[in-house]
């Protein structure tokens, strides 16, 4: 009898994408692997919103358990930021029933690895949307041009800069066309052969599973342009001045972004919770950028929750006025400081040799200091990180050899 696995994943166009992969390689593999995906505005879903009640409420340790599962691979779902001592605790629930956890995700959060570690989770963060996909085929060292080129997929659904060079602007177009199919109409195909598999996200992960690349990129060709919301130009970023459809915030920001050829899109938005403010670098624009969007949005979030990537985040608010509002703030800001820091140059006046020496010298006396404390910190860090990885290969070895058994 082959291992029973099954594969939670997110239920955005990467996640589900994410999923398809995962699940062509481990059956193809001969494992009975089951898939759940399911989005739900509110209560139980594989989104950071919903995920710890969907995984009290529908796919219990102990149903899992007399099910004969052994392992569970959860893909691409951000630690839900608001409540993550839970989530993990929820997740420590499979690993006491001897059903082995693989959580594989990319948006960070290593804070809390080494709890996952020490409750005998194994977190996977991989550097790129892209790595996350082929994380899997690489593991089980099964990569083919299909799988590349389906992962290639998933990765342009969250704007990976890493295949800026592989990708043109009309498969960028085609594509968040395609996004915007899987977010609506996909969810009407006849998905009843896939009924053994949970939610609608997951059963279209098979059936994407089941299609040839082919399919999916002549399906987009068909398929209609993503609408262009109001919006106005302020320096190099494009701020959006009415509400996206929900689901398709990040899209709207890099369709903006292509428009008019702002370097970021700032997009008061609706979420599943509540209302938002997305603040997104456009995928090609060089990397210098991050850092300016990174200290706007962080003095601009106090109080605030944020998640999201470098570069590309989303800040929580209370009110659709508090939106706008801060959407405006921040757009605002964020020309000024693009304008002043990449465009304005610095200038230096020497008014005496004596001073600048001086000054000079005490200057490279702080910077000896401060490269020695950052050095010891750095060292500190990487002794963890040494620690976290030892414990991670310790818990791998030990999965390869229950799967061995």
């Amino acid at each position: 009898m082959s291992e029973k696995i099954l594969v939670v994943h997110d239920t955005d166009g990467h996640g589900i994408l994410s999923g398809a992969i995962t699940f062509k390689v481990l059956s193809n593999l001969g494992y009975d692997v089951i898939m759940a995906g399911q989005f739900a505005r509110q209560g139980a879903s594989t989104t950071p919103y919903g995920i710890t009640e969907f995984l009290r409420s529908v796919i219990t340790p102990t149903s899992l358990k007399s099910q004969g599962f052994s392992q569970m691979i959860m893909l691409d779902i951000p630690i839900p930021v608001q409540e993550p001592s839970r989530f993990i605790e929820t997740l420590s629930e499979y690993v006491k029933m001897g059903i082995r956890i693989l959580y594989i995700d990319h948006h960070g959060h290593s804070e809390y690895h080494r709890l996952m570690l020490e409750k005998g989770i194994v977190p996977v963060i991989t550097p790129t949307s892209y790595e996350l996909s082929m994380y899997i085929p690489k593991l089980y060292n099964v990569v083919n041009e299909e799988i590349e080129q389906l992962a290639l997929i998933g990765a342009l659904f969250d704007y990976d800069s890493s295949i800026a060079n592989k990708v043109s602007s009309e498969l960028e177009e085609y594509i968040e066309r395609l996004d915007q199919w899987l977010k609506g109409s996909a969810k009407r195909l006849p998905l009843e052969q896939y009924s053994r598999h949970i939610g609608t996200e997951g059963r279209l992960a098979v059936f994407i599973a089941d299609q040839r690349c082919a399919y999916l990129l002549n399906l987009a060709k068909t398929l209609p342009e993503i609408p262009l919301v109001q919006y106005r130009v302020i320096s190099d970023v494009v701020l959006a001045t009415q509400f996206p459809q929900i689901g398709l915030a990040w899209k709207t920001a890099s369709k903006l972004c292509r428009t008019t050829g702002s370097k970021v899109a700032v997009v008061p938005t609706q979420t599943p919770r509540g209302y938002s403010v997305i603040v997104a670098r456009y995928w090609r624009t060089p990397e210098e950028i991050i850092p300016i969007i990174e200290d706007v949005v962080k003095e601009y979030s106090v109080g605030r929750t944020v998640v999201g990537h470098l570069g590309a985040r989303s800040i929580f608010v209370t009110s659709e006025n508090e939106a706008f509002q801060l959407a405006e703030q921040i757009a605002r800001e964020l020309a000024r400081r693009i304008s002043t820091t990449l465009y304005t140059p610095k200038v230096t006046r020497l008014i005496n040799e004596k001073i600048v020496a001086r000054a000079l010298h005490e200057d490279f006396k702080a910077l000896l200091q401060k490269m020695t404390e950052i050095l010891e910190e750095q060292r500190k860090m990487y002794q963890e990180y040494l620690e976290l990885k030892r414990k991670q290969v310790e818990l791998l070895e030990r999965l390869r050899e229950e799967r061995a058994d």
